[in-house]
Protein backbone atom coordinates (compact mmCIF):
# COMPACT_ATOMS: atom_id res chain seq x y z
CA UNK A 1 0.00 0.00 0.00
CA UNK A 2 1.42 3.17 -0.90
CA UNK A 3 1.62 5.78 1.76
CA UNK A 4 -0.40 9.05 1.18
CA UNK A 5 2.16 11.81 -0.29
CA UNK A 6 -0.30 14.12 1.96
CA UNK A 7 -0.21 12.65 5.31
CA UNK A 8 1.15 15.02 8.25
CA UNK A 9 3.44 13.61 10.41
CA UNK A 10 2.83 15.91 13.44
CA UNK A 11 -0.32 14.48 13.45
CA UNK A 12 -0.19 10.96 13.20
CA UNK A 13 0.22 9.03 16.53
CA UNK A 14 2.34 5.63 15.93
CA UNK A 15 3.05 3.92 19.33
CA UNK A 16 4.13 0.55 20.06
CA UNK A 17 1.18 -0.06 21.52
CA UNK A 18 -0.83 0.72 17.83
CA UNK A 19 1.35 -1.61 16.07
CA UNK A 20 1.24 -4.36 18.68
CA UNK A 21 -2.81 -4.05 17.66
CA UNK A 22 -2.76 -3.95 14.22
CA UNK A 23 -0.17 -6.77 13.97
CA UNK A 24 -2.20 -8.92 16.17
CA UNK A 25 -5.68 -7.79 14.15
CA UNK A 26 -4.37 -8.21 11.12
CA UNK A 27 -2.91 -11.41 11.27
CA UNK A 28 -6.28 -12.38 12.68
CA UNK A 29 -7.63 -11.59 9.45
CA UNK A 30 -5.19 -13.00 7.33
CA UNK A 31 -5.66 -16.13 9.22
CA UNK A 32 -9.06 -16.30 8.15
CA UNK A 33 -9.06 -16.29 4.39
CA UNK A 34 -6.43 -19.67 4.99
CA UNK A 35 -7.44 -23.03 4.38
CA UNK A 36 -5.68 -26.36 4.84
CA UNK A 37 -4.27 -26.37 1.47
CA UNK A 38 -2.04 -23.28 2.34
CA UNK A 39 -0.01 -25.36 4.63
CA UNK A 40 2.23 -27.84 4.47
CA UNK A 41 3.97 -30.59 6.83
CA UNK A 42 7.51 -30.95 6.20
CA UNK A 43 8.53 -33.21 8.66
CA UNK A 44 7.68 -33.65 12.30
CA UNK A 45 9.79 -30.01 12.82
CA UNK A 46 8.89 -28.04 9.29
CA UNK A 47 6.16 -26.66 8.07
CA UNK A 48 5.40 -24.33 5.62
CA UNK A 49 2.67 -21.84 4.21
CA UNK A 50 2.32 -21.05 0.54
CA UNK A 51 0.42 -18.00 -0.78
CA UNK A 52 0.23 -17.77 -4.36
CA UNK A 53 -0.99 -16.38 -7.59
CA UNK A 54 -5.03 -15.33 -7.22
CA UNK A 55 -5.23 -16.81 -3.69
CA UNK A 56 -2.54 -13.85 -2.91
CA UNK A 57 -3.89 -11.68 -4.96
CA UNK A 58 -7.14 -12.03 -2.96
CA UNK A 59 -6.10 -11.99 0.36
CA UNK A 60 -4.07 -8.65 0.03
CA UNK A 61 -7.50 -7.31 -1.96
CA UNK A 62 -9.14 -8.26 1.00
CA UNK A 63 -7.01 -6.82 3.84
CA UNK A 64 -6.78 -3.40 1.69
CA UNK A 65 -10.56 -3.41 1.86
CA UNK A 66 -10.39 -4.06 5.93
CA UNK A 67 -7.30 -1.02 5.95
CA UNK A 68 -9.84 0.88 4.05
CA UNK A 69 -12.53 1.88 6.99
CA UNK A 70 -10.16 0.96 10.10
CA UNK A 71 -10.51 4.00 11.95
CA UNK A 72 -7.26 2.59 14.46
CA UNK A 73 -5.19 2.90 10.92
CA UNK A 74 -6.43 5.91 10.04
CA UNK A 75 -6.30 7.88 12.71
CA UNK A 76 -2.58 6.61 13.43
CA UNK A 77 -1.18 8.01 10.15
CA UNK A 78 -2.85 11.36 11.41
CA UNK A 79 -5.21 11.22 8.41
CA UNK A 80 -8.72 11.75 10.54
CA UNK A 81 -9.39 15.16 8.95
CA UNK A 82 -9.25 13.78 5.50
CA UNK A 83 -10.62 10.30 5.26
CA UNK A 84 -11.56 10.73 1.63
CA UNK A 85 -8.20 10.85 0.48
CA UNK A 86 -6.81 7.74 2.40
CA UNK A 87 -10.07 5.85 0.76
CA UNK A 88 -9.02 6.72 -2.70
CA UNK A 89 -5.45 5.72 -2.68
CA UNK A 90 -6.81 2.60 -1.20
CA UNK A 91 -8.87 2.27 -3.80
CA UNK A 92 -6.21 3.07 -6.59
CA UNK A 93 -4.48 0.12 -5.01
CA UNK A 94 -7.10 -2.16 -5.30
CA UNK A 95 -7.20 -1.41 -8.99
CA UNK A 96 -3.47 -1.43 -9.77
CA UNK A 97 -3.66 -5.38 -7.74
CA UNK A 98 -6.72 -6.09 -9.75
CA UNK A 99 -4.81 -5.23 -13.43
CA UNK A 100 -1.96 -7.26 -12.22
CA UNK A 101 -1.03 -11.05 -13.45
CA UNK A 102 0.02 -12.68 -10.43
CA UNK A 103 0.73 -16.21 -11.83
CA UNK A 104 4.45 -16.20 -10.99
CA UNK A 105 4.03 -14.33 -7.92
CA UNK A 106 4.31 -16.13 -4.91
CA UNK A 107 5.02 -16.51 -0.69
CA UNK A 108 6.61 -19.02 1.06
CA UNK A 109 6.95 -19.12 5.02
CA UNK A 110 8.83 -22.25 6.46
CA UNK A 111 9.18 -22.63 10.10
CA UNK A 112 11.58 -25.29 11.68
CA UNK A 113 12.21 -26.17 14.94
CA UNK A 114 16.01 -26.70 15.79
CA UNK A 115 18.14 -27.90 18.83
CA UNK A 116 19.05 -23.82 18.96
CA UNK A 117 15.95 -22.29 18.57
CA UNK A 118 13.66 -21.66 15.74
CA UNK A 119 14.22 -20.54 12.16
CA UNK A 120 11.69 -18.56 9.79
CA UNK A 121 12.72 -18.41 5.90
CA UNK A 122 10.44 -16.54 4.04
CA UNK A 123 10.35 -16.81 -0.27
CA UNK A 124 9.21 -13.86 -2.07
CA UNK A 125 8.86 -14.72 -5.97
CA UNK A 126 7.75 -12.10 -8.50
CA UNK A 127 8.06 -11.97 -12.04
CA UNK A 128 11.18 -9.48 -11.43
CA UNK A 129 12.64 -10.36 -8.55
CA UNK A 130 13.28 -13.24 -6.70
CA UNK A 131 13.84 -12.61 -2.58
CA UNK A 132 14.51 -14.42 0.39
CA UNK A 133 15.43 -13.92 4.22
CA UNK A 134 15.62 -15.91 6.94
CA UNK A 135 15.48 -15.34 10.65
CA UNK A 136 17.08 -17.56 13.24
CA UNK A 137 16.42 -16.96 16.82
CA UNK A 138 19.00 -19.25 18.99
CA UNK A 139 17.68 -20.23 22.93
CA UNK A 140 18.67 -16.93 24.75
CA UNK A 141 21.45 -16.37 22.53
CA UNK A 142 21.22 -14.33 19.00
CA UNK A 143 18.88 -13.17 16.62
CA UNK A 144 20.48 -13.47 12.77
CA UNK A 145 18.24 -12.26 10.34
CA UNK A 146 19.63 -13.27 6.50
CA UNK A 147 18.82 -12.04 3.21
CA UNK A 148 19.53 -13.28 0.32
CA UNK A 149 18.24 -12.73 -3.49
CA UNK A 150 19.04 -10.87 -6.87
CA UNK A 151 17.31 -8.05 -9.21
CA UNK A 152 17.72 -8.08 -12.88
CA UNK A 153 19.60 -4.83 -14.23
CA UNK A 154 19.51 -4.42 -18.02
CA UNK A 155 22.54 -2.64 -20.30
CA UNK A 156 21.10 0.23 -21.93
CA UNK A 157 23.07 -0.49 -25.26
CA UNK A 158 22.74 -3.91 -25.43
CA UNK A 159 19.60 -4.21 -23.70
CA UNK A 160 20.93 -7.43 -21.97
CA UNK A 161 19.38 -7.95 -18.19
CA UNK A 162 22.18 -9.28 -15.87
CA UNK A 163 20.92 -10.66 -12.36
CA UNK A 164 23.15 -8.86 -9.39
CA UNK A 165 23.24 -10.59 -6.28
CA UNK A 166 21.52 -9.04 -3.29
CA UNK A 167 22.59 -10.56 0.01
CA UNK A 168 22.77 -8.99 3.01
CA UNK A 169 22.90 -10.39 7.03
CA UNK A 170 22.26 -8.60 10.44
CA UNK A 171 22.84 -9.71 13.90
CA UNK A 172 21.32 -9.06 17.00
CA UNK A 173 23.09 -10.26 19.75
CA UNK A 174 23.76 -9.59 23.90
CA UNK A 175 26.29 -10.63 26.37
CA UNK A 176 25.31 -9.96 30.00
CA UNK A 177 26.27 -11.04 33.42
CA UNK A 178 26.34 -9.59 36.77
CA UNK A 179 28.35 -6.63 35.90
CA UNK A 180 28.09 -6.02 32.42
CA UNK A 181 25.32 -6.31 29.88
CA UNK A 182 26.27 -5.34 26.11
CA UNK A 183 23.61 -5.30 22.79
CA UNK A 184 25.28 -5.24 19.46
CA UNK A 185 23.49 -4.99 15.81
CA UNK A 186 25.70 -5.82 13.33
CA UNK A 187 25.10 -5.55 9.14
CA UNK A 188 27.20 -6.82 6.65
CA UNK A 189 27.29 -7.51 3.03
CA UNK A 190 29.20 -7.42 0.19
CA UNK A 191 32.12 -5.12 0.91
CA UNK A 192 30.25 -2.88 3.50
CA UNK A 193 29.97 -3.51 7.35
CA UNK A 194 28.08 -1.32 10.15
CA UNK A 195 27.91 -2.48 13.80
CA UNK A 196 26.02 -0.34 16.34
CA UNK A 197 26.45 -1.22 20.20
CA UNK A 198 25.57 -0.22 23.42
CA UNK A 199 27.15 -1.29 26.63
CA UNK A 200 26.24 -0.89 30.33
CA UNK A 201 30.07 -1.75 32.34
CA UNK A 202 31.10 -1.67 35.71
CA UNK A 203 27.37 -2.11 37.34
CA UNK A 204 27.69 -1.76 41.00
CA UNK A 205 25.43 -0.08 43.39
CA UNK A 206 26.17 3.07 42.69
CA UNK A 207 26.74 3.58 39.22
CA UNK A 208 27.98 2.49 36.01
CA UNK A 209 30.20 3.33 32.79
CA UNK A 210 27.69 3.26 29.61
CA UNK A 211 29.13 3.26 26.31
CA UNK A 212 27.36 3.97 22.77
CA UNK A 213 29.08 3.55 19.02
CA UNK A 214 29.20 3.32 15.80
CA UNK A 215 31.43 1.70 13.35
CA UNK A 216 30.58 1.49 9.27
CA UNK A 217 33.42 0.61 6.66
CA UNK A 218 32.53 0.60 3.23
CA UNK A 219 35.37 0.05 0.72
CA UNK A 220 37.88 2.68 1.16
CA UNK A 221 35.36 4.60 3.11
CA UNK A 222 35.60 3.99 7.30
CA UNK A 223 33.67 5.72 10.25
CA UNK A 224 33.84 5.67 13.43
CA UNK A 225 31.68 7.04 16.44
CA UNK A 226 32.17 6.25 20.10
CA UNK A 227 30.13 8.20 23.41
CA UNK A 228 31.06 7.55 27.05
CA UNK A 229 29.79 8.46 30.10
CA UNK A 230 29.70 7.96 33.99
CA UNK A 231 26.17 7.08 34.99
CA UNK A 232 25.64 7.40 39.48
CA UNK A 233 22.80 5.86 41.06
CA UNK A 234 20.76 7.77 42.59
CA UNK A 235 19.50 6.41 46.69
CA UNK A 236 15.86 6.01 46.27
CA UNK A 237 13.35 6.12 49.65
CA UNK A 238 10.48 3.90 49.06
CA UNK A 239 7.86 5.38 51.26
CA UNK A 240 5.72 3.70 53.41
CA UNK A 241 2.28 2.78 52.88
CA UNK A 242 -0.57 3.19 55.83
CA UNK A 243 -4.49 4.33 55.41
CA UNK A 244 -3.59 7.86 54.16
CA UNK A 245 -1.85 7.26 50.72
CA UNK A 246 -3.19 3.57 49.94
CA UNK A 247 -6.58 1.59 49.86
CA UNK A 248 -7.81 -1.73 50.45
CA UNK A 249 -9.48 -2.86 47.57
CA UNK A 250 -11.24 -5.54 50.14
CA UNK A 251 -12.92 -2.70 51.21
CA UNK A 252 -15.20 -1.59 48.05
CA UNK A 253 -17.79 -3.31 46.05
CA UNK A 254 -17.44 -4.84 42.32
CA UNK A 255 -19.01 -1.68 41.43
CA UNK A 256 -17.00 0.36 42.71
CA UNK A 257 -14.08 -1.26 41.58
CA UNK A 258 -14.60 -1.96 38.30
CA UNK A 259 -13.86 1.83 36.88
CA UNK A 260 -11.47 2.29 39.06
CA UNK A 261 -9.74 -0.61 38.06
CA UNK A 262 -10.43 0.35 34.24
CA UNK A 263 -9.00 3.37 34.62
CA UNK A 264 -5.89 2.24 36.53
CA UNK A 265 -5.13 -0.48 33.63
CA UNK A 266 -5.41 2.62 30.69
CA UNK A 267 -2.61 4.58 33.06
CA UNK A 268 -0.70 1.37 33.33
CA UNK A 269 -0.63 0.80 29.81
CA UNK A 270 -0.53 4.48 28.61
CA UNK A 271 2.86 4.95 30.44
CA UNK A 272 4.44 1.66 29.90
CA UNK A 273 4.02 2.45 26.22
CA UNK A 274 5.61 5.38 26.68
CA UNK A 275 8.25 4.53 28.47
CA UNK A 276 8.69 1.73 26.25
CA UNK A 277 8.67 4.35 23.17
CA UNK A 278 11.91 6.69 25.11
CA UNK A 279 13.81 3.30 25.26
CA UNK A 280 13.91 2.72 21.78
CA UNK A 281 14.62 6.47 20.72
CA UNK A 282 18.83 5.82 20.19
Amino acid sequence: MKVPNNIKLDKSSITVQNIKSLVTKYIGKLAGQLSESNFTKNNNTSYTLTIEKDNLKNIMIYCLNEAKNDSEIIKMLGMSDDVSTYQDNIDQEINDLNEQDFSNTSIKITLTSTENGVEADVEVNTDEDNVGFSVILERGKNITIKQTGSFDTADVLTEETTATPNNIEYTISKEKSASKSKYTITSSEENCSLEIGFELDGISDNGATEKVYVSYDANDVQFNVEYNNAITFKDVTVTELNGENSVALNDYSQEELSPLLQQLLAQIITVNSQKIQNANVF
